[in-house]
């Protein structure tokens, strides 16, 4: 049919604006139309969805939600936390450098997603001993393993980070 527009093709309208009307010195609402593109529409519609998600994840409510132990129920944004729970791994949210046990100094931060995928404690940070130093604190630690297993151990996680 000639002279129609595809859905697609139809103009959409977005209205906004907010002023202040200087002269009754009180705000106003003034609004004013503007023609726009489906795919501008759906740009605009996404980009508020984006917003609207981001404020979610970051509020209080959905952090004591989704930051919470699937094995135990512990609550770790509230700090809660069992020490028999392999997901929780005796911390909350935070931990001392679970490869050289605290003695670097360096704080690892809990992978929720991991941790609840897997049922067990994923930490994310960086030992800040140097590899040889992890090196001969894990022989220490494991003696019954060659040092090549540590090389390659030490090696592995290297490449992981």
């Amino acid at each position: 049919m000639e002279g129609s527009m595809d859905v697609d093709e139809q103009p959409m309208y977005i209205e906004e604006y907010e002023g202040v009307n200087e002269w009754a010195n009180e705000e106003t609402r003034v609004y004013f139309s503007e023609q726009i593109s489906v795919a501008d529409f759906n740009r605009h519609a996404d980009d508020f969805t984006q917003g609207e998600l981001r404020k979610l994840r970051e509020s209080e409510e959905f952090k004591k939600w989704h930051q919470t132990c699937k094995s135990c129920s512990k609550n770790w944004y509230s700090g809660q936390f069992s020490l028999a729970c392999p997901e929780c791994g005796s911390h909350a949210m935070q931990c001392p450098c679970p490869v050289c046990d605290g003695q670097c100094g360096a704080v690892f931060t809990r992978d929720v997603q991991m941790s609840n995928r897997f049922s067990s404690a994923h930490w994310n940070g960086l030992c800040g001993l140097s590899e040889e130093q992890q090196a001969a604190l894990f022989l220490t630690k494991h003696n019954d393993l060659s040092e090549q297993d540590v090389l390659s151990a030490v090696a592995d996680l290297t490449m992981a980070s």
